[in-house]
């Protein structure tokens, strides 16, 4: 009986039409702020999980890195003591330097990241391998080598090509020097393979750990320790039993949110833009129904009373 009651107001002939417009104006727009709030929220968390995913094949669930410096020294105790910890399935070494290949008159700055055998089973990178077979031998008299495709672009070099390419890097503790081969160690590398990953694609390369400690004089030193951690297991957990081991070692943890805070911080950023943007118009929306109604009862007093 009252839906039927309003509805007449809403239908009914008015001695002015301006309240009837009113009423369906705001009708119609809570109806679309309302649809268009949980479309677009449904958009964004489709959209933040699909970017999360696009960067997991990179970005470890958890990672040790030294406080100060970019290289630390990892003893076996240290090792062994996290390979003890509940919850850990993996782990993995990896050493980062920041070299220039060059091919032909070709040339870019890049990370070259040196992985060891367990680096895919942490983070399943090789799922991202567009062309050509990742071989990572230490024992070749040519390193292997995988380039992004943005880095291979540049470089006008493939997996298909024969020819290798040059990569420089600094010595460490060199003294200056009026012969510039005096002030770096230079390596050939045979690229075997292209991976495509956004924004990855277009600064790193992929080596095995122990030529890139050869050719960067790191020997036994690492520049992270990467792991994956069980699903059933919770990170925070292992995260706090990581950091009671590694804290006397001036070393630090962080999960896959921290290692990378700009990204989840602008995801995140946006959809609660878009949240209260939405909210506003729901709300003024809603006191246009608040107005309308109340010059309806305004308009129908007299009706009211008998």
């Amino acid at each position: 009986m009252i839906t039927q009651f309003a509805w007449r107001y809403f239908k009914g002939k008015k001695s002015t039409q301006a309240v009837q417009i009113i009423s369906w104006v705001s009708v119609i727009a809570m109806a679309v702020g309302t649809a268009a709030l949980i479309i677009v929220l449904s958009v964004f968390n489709g959209f933040e999980h699909f970017v999360k995913n696009l960067y997991t094949d990179f970005y470890p669930d958890m990672k040790i890195t030294a406080i100060q410096g970019k290289h630390f020294t990892l003893t076996d105790s240290v090792w062994n003591q996290l390979k003890a910890v509940k919850g850990i399935e993996i782990m993995s070494k990896t050493i980062e330097e920041k070299v220039l290949l060059t091919s032909e008159e070709n040339q870019s700055v890049v990370t070259l990241k040196g992985v060891d055998e367990n680096y895919d089973s942490v983070t399943h990178f090789m799922n991202n391998i567009q062309y050509g077979k990742v071989t990572f031998n230490q024992d070749e008299d040519i390193p292997s080598m995988l380039l992004g495709i943005g880095i291979s672009n540049k470089l006008g070099v493939s997996e298909e090509g024969h020819f290798p390419i040059n990569c420089y890097v600094f010595k460490k503790n060199v003294s200056i020097s009026f012969d510039p081969t005096q002030i770096y160690n230079t390596q050939l590398f045979m690229v075997n393979a292209l991976f495509t990953m956004p924004d990855i694609e277009n600064d790193y390369a992929f080596t095995s750990l122990h030529t890139l400690q050869a050719l960067s004089e790191n020997d036994n030193k690492i520049s992270s320790i990467e792991m994956s951690v069980l699903k059933e297991a919770s990170i925070n957990d292992v995260q706090q039993k990581i950091n009671n081991i590694i804290a006397p070692y001036a070393l630090k943890s962080a999960n896959r949110y921290e290692q990378n805070k700009t990204l989840y911080f602008i995801l995140k950023s946006e959809r609660w833009a878009v949240y209260a943007i939405l909210t506003m118009m729901l709300l003024i929306a809603s006191f246009n129904i608040i107005g309308s109604l109340s010059m309806l009862v305004i308009e129908k007093e007299k009706t009211l009373q008998y």
